[in-house]
């Protein structure tokens, strides 16, 4: 059968299957189905080097109308810039990156200018970015069809908390990662209470300095139809972000130590925790239900820190890999100290 042949509903389901570089190619098969074909590759776009930025923003300035309006999801990566050290101004309000390389601001303003269609953004060192080229937060804040945002990097200043300031209610998702200077950091709550309906948060580099919780309760800000959350890399007290996000369905932590663990905060059940390749197991302590516990085992190299670690987490379901010092004895004594562990992968 003709693949031509098909009608239109058909023929642009089966088109917008397909992953971008393979529209690419089938855009070149046939003219009939070139333009098609070309809404779905230029629809989701990862810039991972400079080159890739340089032709990106050629091929799609050059056709405004025909090219950018189909975009709808743009990751750019941080190695489009090369950076080397990184160092604060004398107020501890900027980061520089010292040999920094951020002469490709202007074309980034340019393309978020124009794609008005666009429903998420990464955006890669994002306080400097904004802070360097003005017109990127203008941009972003108005598109009115963004409901996904990456702000990567963090850092001191207003910037990023100005940009979030400006967004409209349609932010559903957000990813963050903060840049903590010295003797200057970020406030979390205050970063993102401008979105009330966000639903899906996800969070790297926190620290117990990111929450600031007012002393009075009345004036605690909550996230009741977020239901997602994963937090990674990040040391931070569960009590505060329990009361901030009470409604949360799917809760994942990764490198995640907990500074109030005596407390008992938490919420009722977390799906999945990983180890990490930096955390003692005596900070892996969570006073409320696991399902899954990815255990990295080449990191606990002793019998007695990868039961420790088990013993506290105490899962449902386990992933780990098999070492040497796993004998009869080590299974014996798992399964005396994990006694809800139903699944071993």
């Amino acid at each position: 059968m003709n693949l031509l042949a098909l009608n239109h509903d058909v023929l642009s389901t089966i088109v917008f299957s397909l992953s971008t570089n393979d529209a690419f190619n089938l855009s070149a098969t046939a003219r009939a189905i070139h333009g098609l074909a070309m809404q779905r590759a230029l629809s989701e776009v990862d810039l991972w080097c400079t080159e890739q930025m340089r032709g990106f923003c050629t091929f799609m300035l050059a056709d405004v109308e025909g090219r950018l309006r189909w975009l709808r999801r743009l990751d750019i990566a941080s190695n489009i810039f090369s950076y080397g050290d990184i160092v604060e101004d004398t107020d501890g309000e900027v980061i520089v990156f010292i040999d920094s390389d951020f002469s490709w601001c202007a074309a980034i303003a340019d393309i978020l200018e124009r794609a008005h269609n666009l429903q998420h953004l990464s955006l890669p060192f994002s306080s400097l970015l904004l802070q360097t080229e003005p017109r990127i937060g203008d941009a972003v804040a108005a598109l009115r069809e963004l409901t996904s945002l990456r702000l990567n990097y963090v850092g001191p200043g207003r910037a990023a908390i100005d940009l979030v300031n400006r967004l409209s209610g349609s932010i559903r998702e957000l990813d963050l990662s903060f840049l903590n200077g010295n003797g200057k950091i970020v406030p979390f709550f205050d970063l993102i209470a401008p979105l009330e309906n966000l639903q899906s948060l996800n969070v790297w580099w926190l620290l117990p300095e990111n929450i600031q919780v007012p002393r009075d309760r009345g004036a605690r800000r909550r996230w009741p139809a977020l239901h997602t959350l994963r937090i990674a890399l990040s040391d931070v007290p569960f009590g505060p972000l329990v009361d901030a996000f009470p409604n949360v369905q799917i809760r994942t932590l990764s490198d995640v130590v907990t500074t109030d663990a005596d407390s008992g905060a938490c919420w009722p059940r977390l799906d999945e925790v990983r180890s990490g390749a930096h955390r003692d197991p005596e900070g892996w302590r969570v006073a409320c239900s696991v399902r899954w516990f990815q255990l990295e085992s080449h990191i606990y190299d002793t019998m007695r820190t990868t039961l420790g670690s088990i013993q506290n987490i105490s899962p449902v379901r386990l992933s780990c890999e098999i070492q040497d010092y796993m004998t009869d004895e080590f299974w014996a004594t798992l399964a005396q100290d994990a006694p809800r562990l139903r699944t071993l992968i």
